[in-house]
């Protein structure tokens, strides 16, 4: 993947100051291989439903035949309608971000499907979801869940990210945890350019020595790349000269709290596969 190529991707999804929500292990990953993989993006406020929140309600017995003393019903109780997808997002991010920032301001939406293509929300083809805050103490917080199919883990390898990020000099740190039920978490850090003069980007250490802190952010980012086929991700981009003096605000443990959310990871999205790109 040519460096043309990460600006064009970041590019379509980058609208004003705030760096991108994609993780530079995504970034790294696709490039070593020479694919390109379509990130994973939010949804808009919409209303999909999560299938491991939504709660059948109800009360009753059955066959007791009829009533000797007709009395006047109460009204049934209005069941509460599930929880989407977005009310799901919002409150986790709430919990695992507000503690640390303070106050996010309003929610921002955009929902993709695989191809990257925004979708109203509700439409089965719903794939990629991100949720955008910019508090007033830190450029940005994210928060994205997205499905992928089985088959996308043969053709996008999801281990290996760490070591090519950090060889290439785009990753400052990295770790890979694979769990105990096979899911793939990464921390990984690293600096990233902001819309402006240049083209937002990943940017090597190299890059960024010396630069003005105010013209790229450095970018932590917690992955879960599911065994059931979910990749969630908790991101954080803050200011500094340099990764020992970045701004940060959310602890790792609070943006892999946020990651490892069940109610996320049994989220309900699209798994349609990934496109495969090769590069010339």
């Amino acid at each position: 993947m040519t460096e043309r190529d990460l600006s064009t991707l970041l590019r379509e999804h980058l609208s004003d100051e705030p760096p991108t929500s994609l993780s530079p292990a995504d970034a790294i990953r696709t490039g070593r291989r020479q694919t390109h993989r379509v990130r994973l993006l939010a949804a808009g406020a919409g209303a999909l439903a999560v299938a491991s929140v939504a709660t059948l309600g109800g009360t009753g017995v059955l066959g007791g035949g009829s009533d000797p003393d007709p009395v006047a019903k109460e009204a049934p109780v209005a069941q509460a309608a599930p929880d989407t997808l977005a009310d799901v997002m919002e409150a986790v991010a709430a919990d695992g971000f507000r503690p640390h920032v303070g106050a996010l301001g309003e929610p921002r939406w955009s929902v993709n499907d695989v191809l990257g293509q925004p979708v109203k929300p509700g439409d089965p083809a719903a794939q990629n979801f991100l949720l955008d805050f910019r508090p007033a103490g830190t450029p940005q917080v994210n928060l994205t869940v997205g499905g992928f199919a089985q088959a996308d883990r043969e053709n996008y390898p999801f281990e290996g990210a760490c070591a090519a990020g950090l060889d290439r000099g785009t990753l400052v740190e990295c770790t890979e945890t694979t769990l105990a039920d096979g899911s793939l978490l990464t921390v990984s850090v690293g600096p990233i350019s902001q819309v402006g003069g240049d083209a937002p980007r990943l940017l090597t250490t190299d890059e960024v020595e010396g630069r003005d802190p105010g013209t790229f952010a450095w970018s932590r980012v917690v992955a879960v790349d599911s065994i059931g086929n979910v990749s969630t991700r908790a991101s954080e981009y803050v200011r500094g000269d340099d990764v020992e003096t970045a701004d940060w605000k959310v602890p790792v443990a609070a943006l892999r709290a946020v990651a490892l959310d069940p109610t996320l990871l049994a989220a309900d999205v699209a798994h349609e596969p990934m496109p495969l790109y090769t590069g010339e």
